[in-house]
């Protein structure tokens, strides 16, 4: 039975991505589930999970019930004051420093003393620590399945005795909040923490998919998932989803580029050169069974890319069908289309950046780096 979520609403499954008008964001991410099903984009720091697991046991303990709606607001301070600390003290250790809010945090710890209730972020529960970590914690089973309630006895076993002790007041001083979030860091459970995450335990298969990356990436630090599919670390389907990451990256950027000009409302003619360089790509995603491996269950929006990869990888490929591309998959997701035509223009543009697409391979790496994770 799912728990009634923070402000009594019911959970609702979200599966717009409002910046992903061809699908490619979702397919990455369904082909980082494959490679390394224990993280997420956003999981990256050994210091991070150890505070969210913590700041939850503190506000378990806090709360009058086990609830969502109790235990998240007193999450929220705790992570408030963690981060005006992590500011104070940021060490040598980058993790201290990568973290959404950073700003609000400086204008907070310029002052004369700490603010725990000062918001920090417009959506503070969906893009603060709990939730770039809390569905990696849950999967290995530091936090109940769609719950805030964390493992009693797994808990435990990471971080030993509790030893925050807090009774949730503002701190009053600097060097109180100093002295009370100083016992966050619990530096010794990194192992343990590495071991939950890499290990291949119970044969589970995302578990055994977990620990195969994990050695693939141990045994050969330097390269990316393209040449990781040549050896012997990763399990089959496995090989297959790293041999396709170089042709995905590239497809997305091609055609990510081609889909700017529409929504300025340029109608490009695609050279014969460019039709076939992306056909080649198309037919080696086609060839790797990627829709197939990632998409077992074949949902909507699955059957939507899998027809627009097979579209490009026969060799017809043109604005046009760019554009029947962008409607498909608004369609498969039931949200409003960008761009209704060609040559008109759109409102909404892409981001004129986009995050290197390394499906994980730097957050693993930089997991087994803190966790000294030796097999």
């Amino acid at each position: 039975m799912r728990s009634e979520l923070f402000w009594n609403e019911p959970y609702r499954f979200v599966s717009t991505r409002p910046i992903d008008p061809l699908g490619f964001d979702a397919l990455r991410e369904a082909m980082a589930n494959v490679l390394a099903p224990f993280l997420t984009g956003a999981t990256r720091h050994a210091e991070h999970y150890v505070a969210v697991v913590v700041g939850l046991r503190w506000a378990k303990s806090r709360a009058t019930r086990s609830i969502d709606r109790d235990i998240w607001p007193l999450f929220a301070a705790f992570e408030r004051g963690l981060k005006q600390y992590w500011h104070r003290h940021p060490g040598n250790r980058s993790a201290r420093r990568r973290y959404l809010g950073k700003r609000r945090i400086a204008d907070i710890c310029n002052g004369k003393r700490p603010d725990i209730q000062a918001p920090i972020l417009q959506d503070q529960r969906g893009v603060g620590l709990l939730g770039n970590y809390v569905e990696s914690v849950r999967a290995i089973g530091l936090v109940r399945p769609g719950e805030l309630v964390i493992g009693e006895k797994a808990v435990t076993q990471l971080l030993g005795d509790p030893r925050f002790e807090w009774d949730g007041a503002s701190p009053g001083s600097w060097q109180k909040l100093d002295y009370i979030f100083s016992s966050v860091d619990v530096r010794s459970a990194w192992p343990k923490l590495g071991r939950r995450l890499f290990d291949k335990g119970e044969a589970s298969e995302g578990r055994i998919r977990m620990y195969s990356s994990a050695q693939a990436v141990r045994r050969h630090p330097t390269l990316d998932w393209l040449r990781l599919a040549g050896g012997r670390e990763l399990l089959e389907p496995q090989r297959r989803i790293a041999a396709a990451t170089g042709a995905t990256a590239e497809l997305e950027e091609r055609l990510r580029g081609l889909f700017s000009d529409l929504l300025a409302g340029l109608v490009p003619r695609l050279a014969d050169a460019t039709v076939r360089r992306l056909a080649n790509m198309g037919r080696q995603l086609v060839k790797l069974e990627v829709i197939d491996t990632v998409w077992p269950g074949q949902p909507v929006l699955a059957k939507a890319i899998r027809a627009q990869i097979e579209r490009v990888a026969s060799g017809r490929l043109s604005a046009e069908t760019l554009l029947d591309w962008h409607h498909e998959i608004m369609g498969a997701r039931g949200t409003e289309r960008w761009l209704q035509e060609l040559g008109e223009r759109s409102a909404l543009q892409l981001p004129k950046e986009r995050g290197d697409p390394d499906f994980r391979l730097t957050n693993l790496r930089t997991l087994l780096q803190e966790t000294r994770w030796a097999g």
